[in-house]
């Protein structure tokens, strides 16, 4: 039986390696920007489904009141050490409810593991369940980046 992401779980000590902080810098500035124009000057209440290690929340952090959520306790660990303010828990973006509203919901790479629409819906849902009425929901599925090249979708 082969296992399945093993990244995230015995061998999660190696993303900081694969994937050093400092590589989410760019898109950070990006992320920040798009929450400043659509929500004004800060801070905010943002929380960040499938955190994973946590890189890219690290840089949206100093203004901001951030909650993190991830399925793999291992990468959570990753995240704690590197995010010590944030909010941690552990779960599914599929069906967690914290019973908090947020100005932002961040969906990074964490949604390109998404299997079907259902799963999609389901995350949507959870978006949708903490996010405020007039709130910004962000998501950066890898594949985009390669893809298209320069394209940025902001509907706000």
């Amino acid at each position: 039986m082969v296992q399945k992401h093993r990244l995230y779980k015995d061998l999660s000590y190696l993303w900081p390696l694969i994937s050093p902080p400092g590589d989410s810098v760019e898109e950070a500035i990006i992320w920040n920007e798009i929450l400043l124009n659509n929500l004004g000057e800060g801070p905010h209440r943002i929380l960040d489904l499938g955190v994973g290690g946590g890189h890219l929340l690290s840089h949206l952090t100093y203004a901001n009141q951030t909650t993190a959520v991830d399925i793999s306790n291992e990468m959570l660990s990753l995240s704690k050490k590197l995010n010590p303010d944030v909010i941690h828990y552990q779960g599914d973006m599929r069906n967690i409810r914290l019973d908090q509203i947020y100005d932002a919901v961040l969906i990074h790479d964490s949604i390109s593991y998404l299997l079907n629409e259902q799963e999609l819906f389901d995350t949507f849902v959870t978006a949708k369940h903490h996010l405020r009425k007039d709130g910004v929901l962000l998501l950066g599925p890898d594949w985009t980046k390669e893809s298209f090249p320069g394209q940025l979708l902001c509907i706000g």
